[in-house]
């Protein structure tokens, strides 16, 4: 935050009914390089590029800061991360991000421990609900490693729905996203603040019927 803060809730980065994330390497400045001033060559570059950020999901940016650093310019490598919230007012928040090298292993122990006990349960409706904890992590990561393990767990065929709990993003304030997920992608999103529904998107309407990959 001493480095980046600037850039959080900034409203050059806002725009409406978008929810834009930067998150940024852990330990991405190595010695040598003076905190404010890479803060602000990075400022300065999204004013600029923001909008050029994919309209849903994410992409990766090497941007030049710390021009005037003894060592030469440092080449930052960031993620954008966007989610389109109709009727939202937008907004910009940052993060430190840093892909979790065990999350095929976290996924499996998930569905090894969560689906037989869910497939157990009499129910009209069985939904497989995981937490994304991390803000590094787009929603599709997660639910792709679920696809690859899923040939081992024939239960899994017995979900009919998998839903992610997104708790990463201002977790403190009391934010979470609910994101409903299928082989088309984000299908359903429901966003509360302390338990108050806030914003729902709801794309079955342009998807199509469900599509499953298990």
């Amino acid at each position: 935050m001493r480095a980046f803060g600037r850039i959080e809730k900034n409203p050059a980065l806002v725009v409406p009914e978008r929810t834009l994330d930067v998150i940024i390497p852990v330990h991405g400045i190595p010695r040598g390089y003076d905190w404010d001033e890479v803060g602000k060559d990075l400022l300065e570059w999204l004013v600029v590029n923001h909008r050029g950020a994919p309209k849903e999901g994410c992409a990766q940016y090497a941007v030049p800061v710390g021009s005037k650093a003894r060592n030469g310019p440092l080449p930052l490598t960031i993620t954008l991360k966007s989610v389109s919230l109709p009727t939202m007012v937008g907004n910009c928040h940052i993060a430190r991000g840093k892909m979790p090298e065990d999350l095929g292993v976290v996924v499996e122990k998930a569905l090894k421990t969560k689906t037989p006990k869910l497939v157990r349960t009499v129910a009209d409706k069985r939904i497989l609900l995981l937490e994304l904890d991390q803000i590094a992590l787009g929603e599709s990561q997660v639910y792709r490693e679920l696809v690859r393990l899923a040939p081992q767990f024939a239960d899994v065929a017995k979900v009919d729905e998998i839903w992610q709990a997104n708790t990463s993003i201002l977790a403190s304030e009391g934010w979470v996203y609910f994101e409903l997920m299928d082989g088309r992608g984000l299908v359903e999103l429901l966003s509360f603040a302390n338990g108050v529904l806030r914003a729902r998107r709801d794309d079955r309407p342009l998807l199509g019927p469900p599509w499953r990959e298990f």
